[in-house]
């Protein structure tokens, strides 16, 4: 059996060597466009969400039984308010991102805290898996870039107020951004086994519906720790308006929510975890929630922590309620 040599001349060889070339750059650049446009599953975050807010609440619940709380400070806000955190805060912020990062390494995840090696825990039982809630049974599902998603996590809203064992005051609370706007909300309430979702224009749990208007004279919550110039608020709602005080941002909103409350306002900064989800639940209700100046919050991964333009969240009347603090504000200029 006679073998065939094949001999490349010098220009047959340059043409082989070009086409290997060419072969791997559109092989690397489609690899390279797979990653850019890898996509992420909106129904599976959210039920990953309603899970580990619930997960986190068990961690919170876990260490307020204990009774050490281990509190410490990690500074003085603006207003000079001490800045507490506990071993709760921490062990519930392990439990959410590690289950996020489990499911999803490359998920951009924005948490209040940061894990600390001297915390012992956080351990989740097998129990706490969560199955797709009934409202979703239906639902078709959305599919988005993984770079436009940016998911914010608070493990332990109101930790000052935990402290004090206010404890009715406490949620979780995650929230899921798609380019820089807040499109899945949850906030879950460790003490009272209550959990609140809602996916914007898609679903929304059985617990979030807006509350009949009730007949009273207007009604206005702002924080108990950080008022402000609460003197100023009452002057541009009326004085015949309510004030109400209460701790954590994920409280207030339900206060609104639920038509305890006609409006959430907030004059001094406030960080953007405190606020995502709570957004993302008074959009699903065709409220809103804006800074004083009625600008929408971006919620991007880029953008800064903190919210500086105060803040107003409404199901109803939200425009008028901006107007009123508006017009007082340029009356007192």
């Amino acid at each position: 059996m006679s073998v065939t040599t094949i001999k490349l001349t010098p220009t047959g060889l340059a043409v082989l060597i070009g086409s290997a070339f060419i072969i791997i750059i559109f092989y690397w650049r489609g690899i390279v466009k797979n990653r850019e446009i890898e996509t992420i599953s909106l129904k599976n975050l959210l039920v990953l969400a309603i899970k580990l807010s619930q997960d986190g609440g068990r961690q919170v619940a876990r260490v307020q039984k204990s009774a050490h709380l281990n509190v410490r400070m990690k500074g003085k806000t603006r207003e000079g308010v001490d800045d507490p955190k506990t071993d709760a805060d921490l062990l519930s912020h392990r439990v959410i991102e590690k289950g996020f990062r489990e499911v999803h390494s490359g998920l951009t995840i924005i948490s209040e805290e940061h894990d600390e090696k001297n915390v012992v825990g956080g351990d989740v039982s097998e129990e706490s898996f969560l199955d797709y809630p009934v409202e979703l049974a239906d639902v078709e599902d959305d599919f988005v870039p993984l770079r436009d998603v940016t998911v914010w996590v608070d493990p332990l809203d109101a930790t000052q107020e935990f402290t004090e064992d206010l404890l009715q005051y406490v949620t979780t609370m995650i929230c899921v951004a798609v380019k820089g706007r807040p499109v899945i909300g949850v906030i879950h309430k460790p003490f009272s086994q209550e959990t609140v979702w809602g996916w914007v224009s898609v679903a929304k749990s059985s617990s979030l519906f807006l509350a009949d208007r009730k007949e009273r004279k207007p009604k206005i919550i702002i924080s108990r720790s950080h008022a402000g110039m609460v003197r100023d608020v009452i002057t541009a709602f009326g004085n015949d308006t309510d004030i109400i005080t209460a701790g954590g941002a994920g409280y207030k909103t339900l206060e609104v929510i639920n038509g305890n409350v006609d409006a959430y306002v907030h004059i001094t900064e406030i960080k953007k975890w405190d606020l995502c989800a709570a957004n993302a639940l008074l959009s699903c209700l065709g409220g809103k929630m804006t800074t004083l100046n009625g600008r929408n919050i971006d919620y991007g991964s880029q953008t800064n922590l903190v919210n500086q333009g105060g803040l107003l969240g409404a199901t109803r009347d939200h425009y008028k309620y901006l107007q009123m603090l508006q017009a007082f504000e340029s009356v007192s200029k």
